[in-house]
């Protein structure tokens, strides 16, 4: 296996570094689309999955974040 050196490993780690930025990103704009918060379902925004417990544990928007993976 080739060992990756000077400006290949930086590029390498910054893929890395993307690959976190991009799954936060999408993670923030899943909870706030799917499930907004009192404000904006008091403004008129209507919330896609229910935010009661699914199975007495976990939401169904939890549940779809840790199988989901």
């Amino acid at each position: 296996m080739e060992e990756f050196k000077g400006k290949r490993l930086f590029l390498y780690n910054l893929s890395t570094a993307g690959w976190v930025l991009l799954d936060s990103i999408w993670l923030t704009f899943a909870i706030v689309f799917l499930l907004p918060p009192k404000e904006r379902v008091a403004e008129g925004m209507i919330p896609f999955v229910s935010n009661e417990r699914f199975l007495g544990i976990i939401t169904v928007l939890g549940a779809v974040m840790l199988f989901g993976r």
